[in-house]
């Protein structure tokens, strides 16, 4: 087994820390790295300013069960998001402090977002 088939084997463990979100005992799932500039890039918009539905999008793609397995779906954010703002703000920043992200993260990458040239850009 090469030390990057190791690696990825650990982390396939779900790691999670509990959170109590509205009166449920839940987890915060770790995000790797995929999972973690998803949800950095989810709650900075380009301009910097909080998107819509940004942290019920955060709380939808790392609450999860006692198993690891999501809570929320994307498609239940737009219902997440009528929940009172208390509980989603506490959960979203809960998730982002226990994964280590900051607010200055999530600005770095909305700033490097906006400089990547993507494949329709029409730059070579």
């Amino acid at each position: 087994m090469s030390l990057l088939e190791e690696l990825l084997s650990q982390t396939q463990k779900a790691e999670k820390q509990p959170i109590r979100f509205c009166n449920r005992d839940l987890f915060i799932k770790i995000a790797n790295g995929e999972e973690y500039q998803d949800i950095m890039t989810a709650s900075v918009s380009k301009n910097g300013s909080v998107p819509r539905f940004a942290w019920a999008t955060i709380v939808s793609r790392c609450i999860v069960d006692s198993e690891g397995n999501r809570v929320f779906s994307d498609a239940d954010v737009p219902d997440l998001n009528k929940l009172p703002g208390k509980d989603l703000l506490d959960a979203a920043n809960a998730i982002l402090t226990v994964n280590g992200m900051t607010a200055g993260a999530a600005e770095e990458i909305a700033k490097n977002s906006e400089e990547i040239p993507t494949n329709n850009s029409g730059s070579n």
